[in-house]
């Protein structure tokens, strides 16, 4: 059986901090005997989690990002459905039981590697943002490369895009909201630039920034087809083409 908090035990617990909130879960399980919302073994995972945290914290986010290096080259070579997590651990160089201390199954690993390759796109352009040029040329060459980065790092999935899409389709719908809001939010950026010089004209950044990415949904990878993924030049192309009609859209006369 399972045990539930107590409104006002609940309400304490959510107004004290996450270092509280973690240890009366794991105090409770282990006096207890019960769980609540994880199992034995995942709270026996949890405290492994941490302990590596206070460790060694650097070795932890190489263990990952080998991980999620593993993870998409079979991905590439075998498939989403096929790869399984003892492979990813295989091709890491790391034990079946460590990469569960790391990622609790292989949705979580492909939904890593997603959020990986977003965090890397929202460093290139903020890198972007903020080099040489008129606002104008800056926006264009942002929301290309956006384009292109996320065609390059999936290109070679293929039918394994479908799969990952079919079975993480929710998850990653919940996720993407905050990963266009922090894309967004670097477009804005020069948005307010250029209209601070006199280069643009518009009322509202952040809604013209949604504005600019919802444009270009149309060449994000899940909605290209196999032809048009392999089509780098084509898809760049089509990219810098609308780039060019909407920025000339928020141009000043």
């Amino acid at each position: 059986m399972s045990w539930i908090l107590r409104e006002k035990e609940f309400e304490s617990l959510m107004s004290a901090g996450p270092e509280k909130r973690y240890e009366y879960f794991v105090k409770r399980v282990l006096d207890t005997g019960k769980v609540g919302y994880y199992d034995h073994n995942t709270i026996s995972v949890i405290i492994q989690r941490r302990r590596m945290r206070t460790k060694n914290p650097a070795l932890r986010e190489d263990m990952r990002d080998q991980i999620i290096d593993a993870a998409n080259r079979l991905i590439e070579r075998y498939g989403y459905k096929k790869t399984t997590m003892e492979d990813i651990a295989r091709e890491a160089g790391i034990g079946k039981g460590t990469i569960y201390l790391y990622f609790p199954s292989k949705e979580e690993v492909a939904l890593s590697c997603c959020a990986r390759l977003n965090n890397r796109v929202c460093e290139r352009l903020r890198w972007l943002s903020r080099a040489d040029g008129a606002p104008a040329e800056r926006l264009k060459r942002m929301i290309v490369e956006r384009v292109t980065m996320k065609l390059d790092a999936i290109s070679g999935f293929g039918q394994s895009l479908d799969d990952i899409l079919a079975d993480l389709r929710t998850s990653l719908f919940e996720r993407r909201e905050k990963w266009l809001a922090a894309e967004a939010e670097i477009f804005a950026e020069v948005l307010i630039e250029g209209r601070l010089l006199g280069a643009f004209h518009l009322d509202d950044a952040l809604q013209t920034a949604h504005a600019l990415l919802t444009a270009t949904t149309g060449l994000m990878p899940s909605n290209l087809s196999p032809r048009e993924l392999v089509d780098r030049e084509g898809i760049r192309n089509r990219a810098s083409h609308i780039a060019g009609l909407l920025i000339s859209g928020l141009q000043c006369a």
